[in-house]
């Protein structure tokens, strides 16, 4: 079986989608699977693109910066703290992705409101945004490591939709 990738472009709004019917389902409000993800796909379609936009624009800021940085790295002060400024932002940017797209399929908020509830959220539970973040990285880093292609989790021992 071939592995489905959605466009670049609608990939956001399946992610809130895909939020949006999981909530739901949790909630134990199911009103049929397929007629739920398009609904969430229409309402979040605008305001995951919006905020999409504004997280990969922020995300290229830091990653030319990140290599402008690199290339003109020198041994004093001001380039030691230059670079710790940057991490800080990495990191906190890493938090906000983390939590902006659930929050966007949970409630109703403007997208500067989206954003600074992603961060606060994220800095007030920090603890389980850590182990979410390293949750994530250890399952990229199995992937990558195994070579494994697909939509299978480790533990399920199938490969349902393999390249």
């Amino acid at each position: 079986m071939a592995r489905v990738q959605p466009a670049h472009r609608y990939h956001r709004g399946f992610t809130t989608a895909l939020f949006y019917v999981t909530l739901k389902m949790a909630e134990d409000r199911d009103d049929g699977l397929t007629r739920m993800f398009f609904k969430a796909f229409r309402e979040n379609f605008k305001p995951a693109t919006k905020l999409w936009l504004i997280l990969l624009a922020v995300g290229s800021f830091l990653a030319v910066d990140g290599f402008v940085l690199r290339r003109m790295w020198s041994e004093n002060i001001f380039w030691t703290l230059l670079t710790a400024t940057l991490i800080g932002a990495a990191v906190l940017y890493g938090i906000v992705l983390l939590y902006a797209f659930p929050l966007l399929a949970r409630f109703e908020n403007t997208t500067f409101g989206i954003l600074k509830t992603a961060f606060l959220v994220g800095v007030r539970y920090l603890f389980c945004t850590l182990m979410m973040a390293a949750y994530i990285l250890g399952y990229a880093a199995y992937r990558h490591v195994t070579k494994k292609r697909g939509c299978t989790l480790p533990w399920s021992g199938k490969y349902h939709c393999r390249v």
